[in-house]
């Protein structure tokens, strides 16, 4: 089954649109700048979110195989996400 994929569900686009709000909202008035900083984190914490859900859903092979255990998961899918907003 192939799924639609949208700015909140591929995270590159999502956090792209992250940024854009945060650059935006700032250059428009102080107080969107922290309104758009929340927004931001909020696009970030969704995409760390679902990274995590998807990790969990992978049996204890395929988590060996990309050399993490069940205890990473988190750590992992927030260096994943993470660091590609660097």
């Amino acid at each position: 089954m192939k799924r639609e994929t949208t700015a909140l569900t591929h995270p590159s686009i999502g956090l792209q649109l992250g940024l854009f709000v945060k650059n935006i909202g700032s250059a428009v008035h102080p107080y969107f700048g922290k309104i758009s900083k929340n927004m931001s984190a909020i696009i970030l914490n969704m995409h760390v979110s679902r990274m995590t859900s998807v990790l969990q859903s992978m049996n204890d092979r395929q988590l060996e195989e990309i050399g993490i255990t069940r205890a990473e998961i988190s750590k992992y899918a927030n260096m994943l996400i993470r660091d590609e907003d660097c």
